[in-house]
C-alpha cells in the first residue's frame, strides 16, 4: 500500500522556498526588470516562484530549478522550457615562444 503524503509538508517547503528567493529580492528572471515585493498576489507584477525547467517538463520541485518572477511573465511562459541563448565566449590570447627552449605558451 502506497503511503500518503501530508499535504501540509508541501506548503511549507513551497513558502520556505519563496522566503529564501524573495530574501535577495532579485529582478524577474524572465523579463529582467524589478519586481515589486510589496504588491498583493493578484497583481500581475507581484512577485511568484518560476520552475526554471517545469515541473510537466519532468523539472525537479527544488530550490535549485525555482527562480523570482513577475506573475504576468510567469503567466506567459507557461510550461514552457526556456530557449537556449547563443553564448560566445571570446579570449585573447598572446602566445610567446621561449627563445631558450623553444616551446610555446600564452599569457
Amino acid at each position: 500500500m502506497a503511503t500518503r503524503r501530508d499535504p501540509r509538508n508541501h506548503h511549507r517547503r513551497r513558502d520556505r522556498h519563496r522566503r529564501a528567493i524573495a530574501r535577495n529580492q532579485p529582478d524577474c528572471a524572465l523579463c529582467g526588470l524589478p519586481i515589486d515585493y510589496t504588491l498583493p498576489t493578484p497583481h500581475p507584477m507581484s512577485y511568484e516562484v518560476d520552475h526554471i525547467v517545469p515541473i510537466a517538463q519532468g523539472g525537479a520541485d527544488n530550490l535549485h530549478n525555482k527562480q523570482a518572477a513577475h506573475r504576468r511573465c510567469n503567466r506567459a511562459a507557461s510550461d514552457k522550457r526556456p530557449k537556449r541563448a547563443a553564448v560566445w565566449f571570446i579570449t585573447t590570447r598572446t602566445w610567446t615562444t621561449d627563445s631558450t627552449t623553444g616551446s610555446a605558451t600564452f599569457a
